[in-house]
């Protein structure tokens, strides 16, 4: 990276840093994961082309109950979308499918409560 590009990174996460500070928010950690459920068949198809079909999803948290988000994750893999990527989650919760896995299915996806707690719900394709 060339040394004007560096400066210009550098004054960017700078100046999101401080715009996060003065509107009280955090950055959300790392995801984990912490749980494995079987739903239904589910097929993705890299780049590449390579397939990879499968019925075993994964959830992550960050901050938030597992058997919670195991539980939504479950019920939104089944959920059909019809193109219509917001979904209707838990009370305080905002949730979405994944745009362009699936145009049918909520097959993965990620819920937020405000900037305290995530988790978010997949296909284990490792």
């Amino acid at each position: 990276m060339s040394r004007s590009l560096t400066c210009v990174a550098v004054a960017a996460a700078v100046a999101a840093t401080a715009v996060s500070a003065a509107l009280g928010a955090r950055a959300f950690g790392p995801m984990k994961v912490c749980a494995t459920f079987t739903g239904p068949a589910w097929k993705v198809t890299s780049i590449s082309g390579t397939v990879t079909r499968g019925k075993v999803y994964e959830v992550a948290v960050d901050k938030a109950p597992c058997a919670f988000a195991k539980t939504w994750g479950l019920k939104f893999a089944r959920t059909p979308t019809h193109g219509n990527y917001l979904l209707k989650g838990p009370a305080g919760w905002r949730c979405r499918a994944n745009f362009g896995v699936s145009p049918v299915w909520a097959w993965n996806g990620r819920c937020e409560k405000g900037t305290a707690q995530a988790f978010a719900w997949g296909p284990k394709t490792r």
